[in-house]
């Protein structure tokens, strides 16, 4: 329980560098206390049945400390022990912050039309109520309506799809994405849903990187500065430190990628240690650097980018070595034809229910690269 909590947090801390909302801060104070009281209960576990070292066992003793004497007679008072301890207090605290989680979840999946969702979210903060306030059978039962409404909201929960088919301009709810009610804007939001962007890598082998050479008859001539128009005068400055030997691919089910649409693809290769012990292993970032592709090349349903990845160092048995991967991010801007407008779409477009801002720099931007308007992936080279 302690390391699935730990894993919580640091999940909910991750999202707190992405956004400071007010759900994802209270989500780190929810986890923080989760921790906390498993780090409690299961400190107090190990004193109780082995020999535990000695900080596990001030952490026991910490968990078990009087803070109140009760000595009410009413009906609420009588829930509560004669002696508060920490333990006690960090479990009530914990069931609140629950409760009021799952009050929190049925209330935006209310505002949202999901009703089947917001039921299950409300069984939910009913069972954690439950739970804050008896014990015995019928906290058990408030225990199994946490966990059976907790998981079905989650499963009930609309995604991007049902949401544009309740919301758009053949749905029954109207009023909440008032863009999806416009029949343009309504396919573009539907036509990103479908355009399923992937990111892969692959290593390629000097046959065949030799074989491409000879074949280059289309290179790429985005405007963009991630597109750099090589093909025979790269063959003339031949350089066999940078020699091609991994292809980044771009999938997509969008028409005209690179052409009718303009692609925005930012490549950076991470050097990295990675270190191995009989406890495990991990991975850690050490540098990082933006990098043009070598040749870029335009295909039906994919583009492909060839870059040179440095060769991993081997390790053997337990130990350090340096290893790389490709950051990419990828953005699809839909080119403007003269005399037209600039129509301002991009793919991915934002998800059905977030409207697009007006003001596109932010959503444009490469350094900020918003979650909502880029794909992003972080390749491994093997």
């Amino acid at each position: 329980m302690v390391v699935v909590q730990a894993v919580n947090l640091g999940q909910s801390a991750s999202a707190l560098g992405e956004s400071l909302k007010a759900r994802t801060i209270f989500g780190i104070f929810t986890a923080a206390i989760d921790l906390s009281l498993a780090t409690l209960n299961v400190s107090d576990y190990i004193t109780r049945r082995y020999q535990a070292p000695r900080p596990i066992v001030s952490i026991s003793q910490f968990s078990r400390t009087v803070l109140l004497h009760n000595q009410g007679t009413n009906f609420l008072l009588r829930r509560i022990p004669e002696m508060i301890r920490v333990n006690w207090v960090a479990a009530k605290m914990a069931g609140i912050l629950m409760a009021v989680s799952m009050t929190w979840a049925a209330i935006e999946r209310l505002r949202e039309g999901d009703i089947d969702a917001a039921l299950a979210y409300g069984v939910a903060a009913a069972g954690a109520t439950l739970l804050i306030l008896f014990s015995g059978p019928v906290g058990w039962v408030g225990l199994a309506l946490l966990l059976g409404g907790g998981v079905a909201g989650m499963l009930l929960t609309d995604g991007p799809l049902e949401q544009w088919i309740k919301h758009g301009p053949f749905g029954d709810q109207r009023g909440l994405a008032p863009w999806l009610e416009e029949p343009e804007e309504a396919y573009y939001r539907l036509q990103s849903l479908f355009a399923n962007i992937q990111v892969s890598l692959r290593r390629i082998s000097p046959v065949e990187r030799d074989a491409l050479l000879a074949r280059i008859g289309k290179t790429h001539t985005s405007p963009v500065e991630t597109a750099m128009p090589m093909g025979r005068l790269w063959q003339d400055h031949f350089d066999s430190r940078q020699a091609i030997n991994t292809a980044i691919e771009v999938h997509s089910a969008l028409p005209g990628m690179g052409i009718e649409l303009n692609d925005v693809t930012v490549l950076r290769l991470v050097q990295g240690s990675h270190y191995r012990s009989p406890a495990g292993s991990a991975w850690r970032e050490t540098s990082a650097r933006r990098t043009q592709p070598l040749l870029t090349q335009l295909s039906a349903q994919h583009i492909t980018y060839f870059v040179h990845s440095p060769a991993n160092e081997p390790m053997r048995g337990f130990g350090t070595s340096t290893e790389y991967r490709w950051d990419v991010q990828v953005q699809f801007r839909e080119a403007t034809q003269i005399p037209l407008r600039p129509s301002g779409r991009i793919y991915p477009a934002p998800a059905p229910l977030t409207a697009m801002p007006e003001d596109m720099s932010a959503v444009l931007s490469i350094e900020k690269a918003e979650d909502d308007y880029w794909i992003k992936e972080r390749l491994n080279v093997r």
